[in-house]
Order: structure tokens, then sequence, then C-alpha cells
């Protein structure tokens, strides 16, 4: 028996039950259960319908319509029901009931109202009707404080509508001219803006300062100063962030100094930050980090020492000391320490010293950039002594800036200096040894070049042929014959253009190999560039 068939006989055997129930009443007597059978016989058919797949479905205009019924319930939990249903259709109709129930008593009812105003914005139905958007900015002074969190966070959804800009018409003199008109508050927005500033819930002013320059509200002296004098930390960063713009009004730079010796890092730190960028404008503020440069917090302390020097303070030893321990202290650079060294430079003269201590510092990086400022401070190059320990360390960072900053540049070198260099077992190290032979004595270099052409590194070698070509050692010319039948393709190039360098005898020499070795890889590079320069291989 198909499935179609047993649903057709489970109806009828419900029928016949239902018939049978109402049989039984009837015979007790009494016409009155009848309605209530036929009732319940109703209900049970329409759940048989549905259960067996056919829905009963409404159109969103008789939802809304129901909505609406529902908003003007006496009971709160059905008009709470329709305002979050309402919030499921993101349709002009829908929000203007929304808006209409922001009006209701219940502060259940204008939550869920405004919840589901916050969904419509989302789903991208902007209101742009001034009175619209200004009825839900005025809940802003809610009594309740949920709704009054769901306005302020929907700040910048409601600014297109609440500062409409537009034309005027004025009449001077007889004439009439059209103007521009900007959008602003009504008076009686603007003055609850104010207010919602000093709020007494921390969310409801920390969105209200994040956004109020969106607003084109200039805040009153009094509330700024009131603002930084708050007791939740959280205000008082956001706070901070808008100083700027108020740094020279009466009672901001006192109220700033104060916070200098706030408890809380984070907030000192925001002060740093603050006053850093005032005291360009504004001298009075770099008080403000005279104050922090006595920080229980070394990273702070040291930060503000350098910001001081940078703005053009003279720094006692003492406090160069403690830059100097204070970063020989740290794991790496960090957020503090970062600043701190990338401002080293600002203590002129005594920052040498400083630089100096951290080529021994423990973190890498660290050291890398601090040999490389090193070097540069104190023209390095022109003393082995100082660049040589860079060689010797173990992280080849270091050893790569260190030798950036003083190639080319070396003028001389003795031969202890370069016997250290040849025999550093870092292989970045050698090839750099073999361009020094370009400033050594000729004499050193006949002494020493065999060393270097018998490492172990590819690199050494071809930089070692190629210096051998420009000082024309004696001998210099075998090697590099010999160099051709190298299995390193990069020695024979480089053996290969010495001998090019040199026409007398470089250039028969290498058309001897060309012909005596035709298959070698070499040889098909040399003979184009022997062609070029009119010989025929």
């Amino acid at each position: 028996m198909d499935l179609a068939k047993k649903r057709r006989f489970k109806v009828k055997d419900c029928r016949v039950v239902y018939c049978l129930l109402a049989l039984s009443i009837f015979s007790k007597g009494g016409a009155q259960p009848t309605q209530t059978v036929a009732e319940e016989f109703l209900k049970v058919e329409s759940n048989q319908s549905i259960s067996s797949g056919v829905p009963v479905r409404t159109s969103i205009d008789q939802t809304l319509e129901i909505a609406s019924q529902k908003l003007l319930s006496g009971e709160e939990s059905e008009r709470v029901a329709a305002a979050k249903l309402l919030g499921k259709y993101s349709l002009r109709n829908s929000s203007l009931l929304l808006i209409g129930a922001l009006d209701d008593p219940s502060p259940l009812v204008r939550r869920a109202a405004l919840v589901s105003l916050v969904e419509h914005y989302n789903n991208g139905q902007i209101i742009y009707e001034a009175a619209l958007v200004e009825k839900i900015y005025a809940r802003l002074g809610d009594s309740d404080v949920e709704v009054r969190r769901e306005v302020s966070a929907l700040i910048p959804r409601l600014v297109p509508g609440l500062l409409q800009s537009g034309m005027e018409k004025l009449e001077i003199n007889g004439r009439v001219v059209y103007g521009s008109r900007h959008g602003k508050l009504r008076p009686d927005l603007d003055k609850l803006t104010q207010d919602a500033l000093l709020d007494s819930d921390s969310i409801v002013r920390q969105n209200l300062l994040r956004n109020h320059f969106s607003l084109r509200l200039q805040i009153h002296p009094a509330t700024m100063v009131a603002l930084l004098e708050d007791k939740d930390s959280r205000v008082l960063l956001v706070a901070l962030d808008q100083v700027r713009i108020y740094g020279r009004i009466p009672g901001i730079f006192e109220q700033v100094k104060k916070l200098a010796i706030h408890p809380e890092l984070g907030v000192r730190a925001k002060v740093l930050q603050v006053s850093r960028n005032l005291s360009r404008s504004y001298p009075l503020y770099r008080d403000v980090l005279r104050v922090l440069l006595n920080d229980g917090n070394r990273g702070l302390a040291a930060q503000s020492a350098v910001e001081l020097a940078r703005l053009g303070d003279s720094l006692s030893a003492k406090t160069v000391r403690m830059i100097s321990a204070y970063l020989l202290s740290v794991q790496g650079l960090d957020e503090f320490s970062e600043k701190v060294f990338n401002g080293l430079s600002a203590l002129g003269p005594n920052s040498t010293e400083v630089y100096r201590e951290l080529t021994e510092h423990p973190s890498g990086r660290l050291r890398a950039v601090a040999w490389q400022n090193y070097l540069t401070q104190t023209k390095g190059w022109k003393d082995a002594k100082i660049w040589l320990p860079a060689t010797k360390d173990r992280d080849s960072e270091v050893r790569q800036l260190a030798l950036g900053a003083i190639r080319g540049r070396v003028e001389q070198l003795g031969e202890d200096d370069l016997n250290s260099l040849i025999e550093s077992r870092y292989k970045d190290v050698r090839a750099f040894a073999a361009e020094c032979l370009l400033v050594v004595e000729l004499k050193i270099v006949e002494n020493m070049f065999l060393e270097l052409l018998i490492d172990e590194d590819g690199l050494v070698r071809t930089t070692t042929l190629r210096v051998l070509a420009k000082r024309r050692v004696s001998g210099w010319m075998k090697v590099h014959i010999r160099s051709l039948l190298d299995p390193n393709y990069a020695i024979q190039r480089a053996a290969m253009d010495g001998l090019l360098s040199e026409s007398k005898v470089g250039v028969p020499a290498l058309l001897d190999f060309v012909r005596a070795h035709p298959t070698e890889s070499i040889s098909s590079l040399a003979r184009q560039e022997l062609q070029r320069l009119g010989y025929r291989p």
C-alpha cells in the first residue's frame, strides 16, 4: 500500500473517531457540547492539513496589519513580539510602525522597536526624512538606558537624515537671493546631545564622544573638562582622542596634566601621545612630558625623554643612562621600545654611546639596527677595530646590515684585519674579505688571495677572481684560464670577463680555450662576446 493510500485511511479513521465521540456526547444530552466538538473537529482538521504538507500562509500586508493591531494591544508581551516581528520585514511601512512604537510606555517595547530599526538599517532600509530621523534621535533622552545605548550607537546611520543641507531663498533689499543652507541639529536636539555627553551610562558617553564630529557638534568647554574627569577609563581614552581639537581651551591643559599621574598605564600612554602632538603647537604641553619623565613605567619615561629631546630639550646624563638601561632590559622591539629606539637619533651625540651598548643586546633585530646606526654616526668604516666585531656576530641579519653600512667605504685595511675576515666561519664575511682585496696593499693581496681562491663557497671564489682581474696580481692570467674549466658556471663567467678585459694575452687565451673546448658550458657565451669584439673564434 502506497503512502497516499495510508494517509487517506488515517484521515478516515480520525473522522470515524470524532463522529463516535460526538454521538456519545449527544447521547448524554445537551446541545451546547455540539459547538465545542465542532470547533475541536475543525482544529484537528486544520492540524491535519498542516501535517499533510499544505501550508497556510498570509501575505506580507496581512502580517503587517496583524502586527500593527498587536502594537495596540494591552498586553506588553504582544507589543514586544510585534515589534520584533516587524524587524524581519525591511519595508517602509514596517519602519513607520516601529518609529510609532518608540512612544510606547513600555521600555521593553521601545527596545524591541529600536533593535528592529537597526535591523532595517543593516539591511539597507535607510530613513532619510528629517522628521522621522529626528524622532528616532530624540530617544537619546529616553529613560531606559538600553534605548539610549542603541540610539547613540546608531548615530552614524542617522546623520544623513539629521543634517540635511539644502537651498534657501532670501530677500535682500527687495532682491531674491538663493543660498546654501548647511545642515545642523535642531536647537532642542543640540541641547539634548550636550546633556547626553554627561549621561549616567559610560557607553552612551563613549558613543557620543566618538560621533560628535559627524554631528557637527562643538562640545562646551565645561563639558569637555568634565569628561576628562570621568571615572571610567574607557571614556577617558575616547575623550583624550578628542583633546587635540580642544587643546587651547582653558582648563583642558590642567586636566591633561592631572591625568599624567593616572593609576592606569593605558591612560598615561594616551596622555603621552596627546601631549606629543599638542606640544608642537602649544609648548605648554611639554610640561606634561616632563611629568611623565618621572613615570614609574620605564618605557613610558624613556619615550617621554626621547620626545622632549626631539622637541629641543637637553637631557641629563642620568636620563640618557635610564634610556639605555631600559632598552637593554627589553626582550625586543615592542610598542614602547620601538618608539624609544627610533627616537634615539634625537639625542644627538649622546645617542652614540647608547647605540654602542645596544650592539650587545640579546635581540638580533635590535643589534642589527644598533650596529647600522652606530657605524653611520661614528663613520666607523674608517677604523676596522670598530666594525670588525660586527662581522663575528652569530646573526646573519646583523652581519648584513653592518657590512652594508661599510661596504664601498673602507679605504684601507691591515694584513691582520684582512686575515681575520678570511678566517671567518661565515661565507658572507669571507666574500667581503675578497672585496677588501681592492683596498689593501698589492703585496698583501699576493700573499693572501690563494686562501680565498680555494674557499668552499662559490661566491667567495667568484669575487676573488674579479678582484684579481682588477688588481692585475702576478699570475692572475693563469688562474683565470684554469678557472674556465671550473664546474661552477659563475666562476667560469668571472674568468671569462677577466680575460676579456685584457686584449693582449687574455683575449687570445680565451680564443684558444673556445677552440679547444667547443662543448664547454661557457664556450657559447664566450664565442658571442668574442664575435661582438670583432674576433672570429
